[in-house]
């Protein structure tokens, strides 16, 4: 079985990195790589640091390449860092602000299009990722401008009950 994840990991990084020069031909198979990638995260066995890794790179290059929206319905699935990354100690060492990295990135390209919900699962996720002092500094910093920007989008929530938003924002 492990193999079989080593293989698939090896043909969705390939993938993911033909996606700049052959954006057109692959648009159409994004949707099903993107959920592969994120199964994949599933999958690896915490001790496969490389497999995982190689994982999280192809899903950056997805990310840069501006397919963003096709991560959108995994976001909940992304925001459990601790699933993404893996529960190994090595994984947890190496991975740990790349995985960071990635679903900031993807958060914020999307954080005007969330559900209130979201936003807030968002906030304590990043919030937890502040507080990680074994995380960089630079990586913690990015995290709190992050929960500063969804701060203005509850601020100018725009659902049916608004005291949701003010409740987010008074914890």
């Amino acid at each position: 079985h492990e193999a079989s994840v080593s293989a698939r990991v090896v043909l969705l990084a390939l993938l993911a990195s033909f996606v700049k020069g052959y954006r057109r031909l692959l648009e159409q198979h994004v949707p099903a790589v993107a959920a592969s990638l994120v199964g994949l995260l599933r999958e690896v066995p915490d001790h496969a640091v490389n497999d995982r890794r190689d994982v999280l790179l192809a899903l950056r290059h997805l990310v840069a390449a501006q397919f963003r929206d096709e991560f959108l319905p995994h976001l909940p699935a992304l925001m459990d860092l601790d699933a993404v990354v893996g529960g190994g100690r090595a994984a947890h060492a190496t991975l740990r602000t790349l995985a960071v990295s990635v679903v900031s990135e993807l958060l914020h390209s999307a954080k005007n299009r969330l559900s209130l919900p979201l936003v807030a699962r968002a906030i304590r996720t990043m919030g937890r990722v502040v507080h990680d002092t074994s995380l960089p500094l630079h990586t913690q910093t990015s995290a709190a401008r992050l929960v500063l920007g969804f701060v203005d989008v509850v601020y100018h929530n725009k659902e049916a009950d608004a005291t949701q938003g003010r409740l987010l924002l008074s914890t």
